[in-house]
């Protein structure tokens, strides 16, 4: 049975939003209070310094694979999978009014990556078929599948069919934003609280990092592992309305 997801990232929305996606592949989403009277007008130099130097790909029926940090411009259609392999970097796709029909595998597949983002921009819309030739060890069981941080961002909208299993998989945190919790709206006076939740963010990553160094399960690798949960605890309880990049309430 087929699976429709319609995403819609609204300007309006000043903070971020979590999907949570179950194994029957239904999704929920929360929201932040919409705040009205801001400036939240994005230039494309907001979503990322390189955006105008981004690499343009036009999509076609091969497979596009990823495999170093930068900037990436989709466009057209096809039904090849976009697959992301860039080691520790920071990737961005942005998704131009892209149609993709993949066959046998995700449309998306971020293997591994520090953090990848995609940016909305026109309509976009993603499919897959009801089988998947898995390719590597991971099961992947989605139209868009992460092992990495995941972040949803952009003035697009995004059209997921699932027609194997799940709409969208973060195995890694996944956060989908509006205006405010990734770019900072003009005028406005930043969150003081944003340099704290960076600073978490980066003392889990160095944790996870030292994870890499031992085996899987012996001690020094339980160690790191306990270390990098303790610090998403922290980041999860904040990054909402608290971790806004403006305050909802301005003098």
């Amino acid at each position: 049975m087929k699976k429709v997801f319609v995403l819609f990232i609204c300007l309006t929305l000043c903070g971020c939003s979590t999907v949570i996606s179950d194994n029957n592949g239904s999704s929920s989403v929360s929201d932040n209070v919409a705040v009205s009277g801001y400036d939240l007008s994005i230039k494309d130099s907001d979503k990322n310094p390189s955006y105008l130097e981004g690499e343009v790909i036009e999509l076609s029926d091969y497979d596009i694979d990823i495999t170093k940090g930068g900037t990436y411009i989709l466009r057209g259609s096809g039904s090849g999978s976009v697959t992301v392999d860039a080691d520790n970097d920071n990737v961005f796709i942005v998704l131009d009014n892209v149609n993709i029909e993949a066959e046998d595998f995700a449309a998306i597949y971020v293997k591994e990556a520090d953090k990848a983002t995609i940016i909305l921009e026109g309509d976009n819309y993603l499919s897959d078929g009801s089988k998947y030739l898995q390719r590597d060890d991971n099961d992947v069981d989605g139209v868009i599948f992460s092992k990495a941080d995941f972040v949803i961002a952009g003035d697009g909208s995004l059209n997921v069919s699932a027609s194997y299993d799940k709409g969208i998989v973060s195995k890694d945190d996944l956060i989908i934003t509006g205006g405010g919790c990734l770019f900072l709206p003009h005028g406005t006076k930043p969150n003081i609280l944003i340099d704290f939740i960076m600073e978490i963010m980066k003392r889990r990553k160095d944790a996870k990092k030292m994870r890499k160094n031992y085996d899987k399960g012996t001690a020094n690798w339980l160690r790191w592992d306990i270390a990098q949960l303790l610090n998403k605890l922290v980041i999860n309880s904040l990054y909402g309305c608290m971790g806004k990049v403006a305050p909802s309430i301005q003098q």
